[in-house]
């Protein structure tokens, strides 16, 4: 086989000299191999199978940034409206003490009612000092309203319907207790009911309405769920010398109206 002359062997090598060093794979005038590039900016190609494709009309969280941190909606573009909200709340007693001491206005704290609905309402109107990203709001009313409801146990007392004491587990003597709801042979027993969600409302309850109105920008859910959680955290505060097993429950946005959503409704389509 003839070997390169000198000629072809300085053409050779100059070729390769043309070549940038960083693609060669061999730093020699012969390389064995080539890297090879592209100028083209590489995209990935996702599947429909794992990820799934959003369009602008998807939902989104907007307290969340394309990079995925919180941070505060800028409100600043939209027009006052008149805005309500009314949050739901409901507060269970685990034993037959507290209801009538309620209705008496014997608890020894005071009155219990009455307390409730005022924190309710300063709660409200601090409700962004509480909640990270809750803006400002200049509220225009604020009505927490409280309703005491006996229990399946009282109404069928009062109907004759209930069965003897030795078939209830219960039994009646005058209050000799610590004020801490130990004065009573049926307390061993009310745990045990509270585990059912049938009796759950044998000792009676507390149904807590919050209802908050402003002129502004943005909606006043979070205020009026505010109000009725704390009115009802009051209430155990209130009551809890007499009954610790109290269990609030069911707190939720019922109504709101105003915005760019209009009316809603619990329960109803949107």
């Amino acid at each position: 086989m003839d070997q390169p002359t000198r000629f072809q062997r300085r053409n050779q090598s100059s070729v390769w000299q043309k070549v940038p060093r960083h693609l060669l794979a061999l730093p020699t005038p012969f390389p064995l191999s080539l890297r090879a590039y592209s100028t083209k900016q590489w995209t990935a190609v996702s599947s429909p199978s794992t990820q799934p494709e959003f369009t602008s009309s998807s939902p989104k969280l907007t307290h969340l940034t394309p990079q995925g941190n919180a941070h505060m909606v800028s409100i600043s573009s939209k027009i006052p409206t008149t805005r309500t909200a009314i949050a739901h709340c409901t507060i269970h007693f685990s034993n037959p003490t507290a209801l009538p001491l309620i209705r008496s206005n014997s608890m020894k704290k005071g009155d219990v009612l009455s307390v409730a609905r005022i924190a309710g309402i300063m709660a409200a109107k601090k409700t962004s000092e509480m909640i990270p990203l809750c803006h400002p709001i200049a509220i225009t009313h604020v009505e927490v309203d409280l309703e005491v409801l006996s229990g399946a146990s009282e109404d069928g007392a009062n109907a004759g319907k209930k069965g003897t004491e030795e078939e209830t587990g219960r039994v009646s003597m005058p209050w000799q207790g610590t004020g801490q709801g130990d004065a009573y042979a049926w307390h061993k027993n009310a745990l045990e009911n509270s585990k059912n969600e049938n009796k759950r409302d044998d000792f009676g309850r507390v149904e807590i309405e919050a209802k908050v109105t402003c002129d502004g920008k943005t909606g006043v859910e979070m205020e009026a769920l505010t109000a009725a959680s704390i009115a009802a955290l009051t209430v155990y505060d209130m009551c809890k010398a007499v009954d610790k097993g109290m269990r609030v429950m069911d707190l939720r946005v019922v109504r709101k109206e105003g915005g760019k959503s209009g009316i809603w409704v619990e329960g109803e389509k949107a």
